[in-house]
């Protein structure tokens, strides 16, 4: 399994950090995530792995990480250009909103910015206004994805498994 990398001290609490990796079984490196072993079943090594809690903090982090996972060539391809440094068409204002340098993503809309790829891309309701190009050009499977990692992320938002970083005034996003 692939992980995505997040560095502890930016992305989550350590006591976060320190579930999550024992909950996809990475401190071993051996054992399968929850969703590929029935609950409290040995693995194909014969260790046997008591079931997660739902809704414990591996489970939703690991459920956004993978929604992540999925979700990130369509950011890549549609958000990147104008939201990520080595995107080309970043402008400081871009980036001050949303920034993908890193993740969870950063810029002062970090802590909603699940609603507000919801509200550009036009998933509230209201007429796409992203990407700034083709507005209303993610559709179909790609939108899918990008709205699961968004409900995905405000699970683990509300669970309070994600860090809040001041900006550079010493305000949280």
């Amino acid at each position: 399994m692939e992980l995505i990398r997040i560095r502890a001290s930016e992305a989550l609490r350590p006591s976060a950090w320190v579930l999550l990796l024992l909950g996809l079984g990475c401190a071993s490196g051996t054992s399968p995530t929850p969703s590929e072993t029935p609950s409290g079943s040995p693995t194909a090594g014969g260790e046997h792995h008591p079931a997660a809690h739902p809704g414990s903090a591996p489970d939703l982090l690991g459920a956004e990480l993978m929604a992540y996972k999925r979700a990130r060539p369509i950011f890549e391809r549609y958000c990147a250009r104008c939201h990520a440094t080595k995107g080309g068409r970043a402008t400081t204002k871009a980036l001050g909103h949303f920034n993908m340098d890193r993740y969870p993503f950063g810029g002062h809309h970090q802590t909603e910015i699940s609603q507000a790829v919801r509200q550009v891309l036009g998933a509230t309701g209201k007429e796409a206004t992203m990407p700034r190009n083709d507005p209303g050009a993610v559709q179909g499977e790609d939108l899918v994805r990008i709205l699961d990692w968004a409900e995905r992320f405000d699970t683990a938002q509300a669970a309070g498994l994600h860090v809040v970083e001041p900006d550079h005034h010493g305000h949280a996003r």
